[in-house]
């Protein structure tokens, strides 16, 4: 009877396992078959399958090498490739840029983890879910699938890992037909498109490496084209203050639909003491804060560095020679960072002092742990702050002028989820032409804009009751994403053929009697690049030039603001090699 019943009891396990097993087979060729679904909707041509197909065959060929199980094998290659795919069309859908091998080191960083969990959870989810549903093929796999028997299973397993490991290091470079995968885009335009990015992400690897930007030979130095001259320095060192507006843009600017009257700001169009204010052409969009921080504080774009221009501050600026804030403290300026979280958080603490700050000073509420950044720290409260590392530095008998760089997080999305320091979600049909989420979503960006808008306007009040010269500078980092939805929109065009989804707003005031004649700005840039900035700032204080800014001056006054896009190709030409071959502006 005992037997019996184990007997049934053994049928019974046996035909579930043999259940299971089919079902794991069939959901694994769906996995394959999906992954290759993929690679023929969105690799743009044949080289760029092939490339693609051969990978998977190779990493499933190791794969095998490891576990002898050559179903599993096929299966979590697939589900590997598709999920290169996910995130990398969920990065392009948020930052408009390809994934690339080395944002799998950014995803494990706490800072990022934290933002995403609280921010955007519905990722972390996705991000969550995914993982789960990797350990847990892993684990019915193994359990159910037997490794193949091999009468000399160790050197099978060697000789399989070694034809693998030896074909994926002659596939990933890119050999022959396949060279044109590989190739750098040296067009940024083109490499920030939704196409190709598995194999993008696999020919990454290839360009880790800092290179140096490629352009064409001038026909005349530098120095010989026909420049205007440096304005006049005036004899006062003006405090600066450059505040980042993080997600800040001027919708009236971009979206058709959002009229002056309900979309502009004074911050954004311009007040009496504004110096200098318009368009900003940045070249990033929905997040990457810290690659327009170094097109500022370097006077170079990032995207003039190829793939190792993504990761700018850890790639290029170890290397790079003149900065804002070195130029200021030759100058003999006290430079500060005001920061709205830790200080070792993105990287702070290590690349800041790299540009030439002194100090990163995190909020007082942060070191406190009263706050935790992002949201629940507005632009007022750390202008506020501002002002007292003003006070007290102006309270010291051996004084300085202060150079404060000030970042802020009060716009930081997402928008409309009410998150703590957010204002309330606003359903109200303020732009009736498009659809409720994105309505949503501008009317809490446009409460957080009146908020910064009256930190802005008190802040710069409170500069001119000191009685003394001073320049403020406030500019917005990149659009925000508004998870995506911005992305299909319409957009007005551009002068300069500038794409609109780079284009926010910057606006330079001056007061405390720093005096007119001390300064000359050109009547109006139709844009101004973000790189050119720094020397715009430079200009308005009055102040002397070394030989990297007075060129970047007389570039922005030759190309009329612009830089990547600028007509003058020969001048363009003829400024990277002097900056680069004769000021040895980044060490290569």
């Amino acid at each position: 009877m005992v037997t019996d019943r184990a007997a049934a009891d053994f049928r019974s396990s046996s035909r579930i396992r043999t259940v299971l097993s089919v079902l794991l087979i069939v959901a694994q060729i769906l996995c394959v078959g999906w992954m290759a679904h993929l690679v023929l909707r969105d690799e743009s041509g044949l080289a760029q399958q092939i490339y693609v197909f051969l990978i998977f065959a190779l990493l499933a060929l190791l794969m095998y090498g490891f576990t002898r199980r050559p179903v599993f094998s096929l299966g979590l290659v697939a589900l590997f490739i598709i999920a290169i795919h996910a995130l990398s069309t969920a990065k392009f859908e948020y930052l408009r840029a390809p994934m690339l091998i080395e944002d799998a080191s950014l995803l494990m960083r706490p800072e990022i983890s934290e933002l995403l969990l609280h921010g955007y959870p519905q990722l972390s989810w996705i991000f969550v879910g995914g993982l789960v549903a990797f350990v847990t093929y892993w684990v019915a796999v193994i359990r159910l699938e037997s490794p193949r028997p091999a009468r000399r299973r160790l050197w099978m397993s060697i000789g399989t890992i070694a034809v693998a490991s030896l074909g994926l290091g002659v596939v990933i470079p890119g050999p022959g037909p396949l060279s044109v995968v590989t190739a750098e885009d040296a067009d940024p335009s083109t490499a920030n498109s939704d196409w190709d990015l598995i194999s993008r992400f696999f020919a990454s690897s290839m360009h880790t490496g800092l290179k140096r930007p490629v352009f064409a030979a001038p026909l005349a130095p530098w120095l010989a084209t026909g420049t205007a001259a440096s304005p006049v320095v005036s004899v006062g060192r003006p405090d600066i203050v450059v505040v980042l507006e993080e997600s800040t843009f001027n919708p009236q600017t971009v979206l058709p639909f959002c009229t002056p009257a309900l979309c502009e700001r004074p911050m954004l169009t311009g007040s009496p003491n504004s110096a200098a204010v318009g368009p900003l052409r940045v070249h990033v969009v929905g997040g990457l804060t810290w690659l327009s921080e170094f097109a500022l504080l370097t006077g170079m774009p990032h995207s003039m560095f190829g793939q190792a221009g993504q990761f700018a501050p850890a790639k290029v600026l170890p290397r790079v020679k003149y900065t804002l804030p070195r130029w200021l403290k030759t100058l003999g300026y006290r430079t500060v960072v005001v920061y709205p979280v830790d200080k070792h958080a993105y990287g702070g603490a290590v690349a800041y002092p790299m540009y030439g700050f002194d100090q990163v000073l995190p909020h007082p509420l942060i070191t406190s742990g009263q706050r935790e950044g992002y949201w629940d720290l507005s632009d007022r409260e750390l202008l506020n702050y501002v002002q007292q590392v003003i006070a007290e530095e102006d309270a010291k008998a051996d004084h300085e002028p202060l150079f404060v760089f000030v970042l802020t997080l009060q716009q930081h999305g997402p928008h409309a989820s009410a998150l703590n320091g957010q204002p309330p979600r606003d359903d109200r049909p303020t732009f009736p032409t498009v659809e409720h989420e994105l309505n949503a979503k501008l009317n809490d960006y446009l409460t957080r804009l009146d908020w910064s808008n009256d930190a802005v306007r008190d802040f710069d009040a409170a500069l001119a009751k000191r009685g003394q010269p001073y320049v403020l500078a406030h500019f917005g980092d990149h659009q925000p994403s508004f998870e995506g939805l911005l992305r299909g929109q319409p957009k007005r065009p551009q002068d300069a053929n500038v794409p609109a989804d780079f284009v926010t707003y910057f606006n330079i005031q001056a007061g405390g009697g720093l005096p007119r004649s001390g300064y000359r700005v050109s009547a109006a840039y139709p844009v101004l690049d973000i790189a050119l900035l720094g020397g715009l700032v430079i200009d308005v204080a009055g102040l002397p030039k070394n030989p990297y800014f007075a060129a970047n001056i007389r570039l922005r006054e030759r190309c009329e603001g612009l830089f990547i896009e600028c007509a003058d190709k020969e001048t363009l030409s003829a400024y990277q090699q002097y900056i680069f071959d004769e000021l040895g502006a980044v060490a290569f």
